[in-house]
């Protein structure tokens, strides 16, 4: 599913696919939101964006920093 879901993005014109790096802070507001990051290289960066995936798995920061403090619990789902 990775590798499909890397061709869609890098296909697409308004995609920009930002591995090997750390968020460090995440912010919104009714437009856009903000996303503060290190990359590879150690240097950090902000970008303003209308979405904002975050794959950096179930102990990453998007969630545990930024969704479940919101209330957002992932539950496991069951057929």
């Amino acid at each position: 599913m990775e590798k499909h879901l890397r061709l869609a993005a890098s296909r697409h014109p308004c995609c920009e696919l930002r591995s090997s790096c750390i968020v460090t802070h995440i912010d919104e507001d009714d437009e856009f939101v903000y996303c503060e990051y290190e990359d590879l290289r150690g240097s950090r960066k902000k970008l303003r964006s209308k979405f904002l995936v975050g794959c950096d798995g179930k102990r990453g920061y998007t969630r545990k920093m930024y969704l479940e403090p919101k209330g957002v619990i992932m539950e496991q789902a069951s057929a």
